[in-house]
């Protein structure tokens, strides 16, 4: 990768960051919560999150396309949740399930490409 490919990545990894840990955030204010509502916590703030931060980073970066944004978006979300999962987790294994991480990884994935081609119309 070029310097001037690494510069462009650089505030896309940024943008996935600060939407990571507002999302992350969230969760552990609602951790004592009843299990369907943290659930629904999850997904509504994934959703909401992820969405409001990308439409801010597709309005600044004009140039940027839905699939490779997500890509790289997914790539450091993954990133993220391997350092947090190894270092900081004690026992990741039950965060890794469907409910907890498979589909809010979905939810993430699939709300930047929509952001992305809502901007690209």
């Amino acid at each position: 990768m070029t310097t001037a490919q690494l510069i462009r990545v650089f505030p896309l990894v940024l943008y996935a960051f600060v939407a990571w840990v507002a999302v992350l955030f969230l969760l552990s204010l609602s951790l004592t919560w009843p299990r369907a509502a943290f659930i629904a916590i999850h997904i509504a703030a994934t959703v909401g999150i992820y969405w409001f931060v990308f439409r801010a980073f597709y309005d600044v970066h004009h140039q940027a396309r839905p699939y490779p944004t997500t890509i790289f978006v997914l790539v450091s979300v993954f990133v993220f949740d391997a350092i947090l999962f190894g270092f900081f987790v004690e026992n990741p294994a039950r965060f890794l399930n469907f409910p907890d991480w498979i589909f809010p990884i979905f939810l993430m994935a699939t709300t930047v490409y929509a952001a992305g081609r809502k901007h690209s119309r």
